[in-house]
């Protein structure tokens, strides 16, 4: 049978790791969103939108900071039917 002193070794080992894959999960959502912008921009910046050499990073944070401001602040969720400004 495990002692004590096992069982919060196993536990610290398991802490560590969720921690090391919540990490990695993190990281590797980061660059597909990073992935995404950039690819966005580029389209943008093909069909004239956009100057070129525009920043993929600014735009995203651009245009997800006022929603997550919202939803940080106000607590009010976003819904299809959401106002400006409500």
């Amino acid at each position: 049978m495990a002692g004590s002193g096992d069982r919060a070794r196993a536990s610290a080992t398991a802490r560590g790791e969720s921690r090391h894959n919540s990490e990695h999960e993190r990281s590797r959502a980061g660059a597909i969103v990073d992935q995404q912008a950039a690819v966005t921009v580029e389209r943008g910046i093909a069909r004239g939108e956009l100057r070129p050499g525009t920043d993929p990073r600014w735009v995203l944070e651009v245009l997800i900071v006022p929603s997550h401001s919202r939803t940080l602040l106000t607590g009010s969720p976003w819904t299809r039917t959401s106002p400006p400004g409500s």
